[in-house]
């Protein structure tokens, strides 16, 4: 079974540390989903803030951000919520509703979030 406990992921009886507090797990058949919480402070260092993870801890991969053009350059907005209903995996942010592969994080596509 797999736990978490603030920056702290157990699976399979192996942690993962987060950097920021994680904010919500999905276990999957054999991966799971984290979603960390969003800290623009942290922009340039975590360019995402949700992974998904092998049951032996590996990252697969970190999920694409949705990104605003805000004077002259992209910033990613960060997810504040995810969910995972009919093999499809939904992710919001402040100003986007994404929908994302989850084979390999991509954003597959995106709507204004209302």
């Amino acid at each position: 079974m797999n736990s978490y406990k603030n920056c702290n992921l157990h699976l399979s009886g192996k942690i993962v540390v987060s950097p920021l507090k994680i904010i919500k797990v999905i276990d999957l058949k054999n991966v799971v989903l984290v979603l960390i919480e969003e800290s623009t402070k942290f922009n340039k260092q975590i360019p995402s803030n949700l992974f998904l993870y092998n049951s032996s801890g590996e990252k697969i991969w970190e999920a694409e951000l949705p990104k605003e053009m805000s004077y002259s350059t992209y910033e990613p907005e960060y997810y504040y919520s995810i969910y995972f209903e009919n093999n499809e995996l939904s992710a919001y942010s402040d100003r986007w509703f994404c929908i994302l592969d989850i084979v390999n994080g991509k954003i597959k596509s995106m709507y204004p979030n209302k």
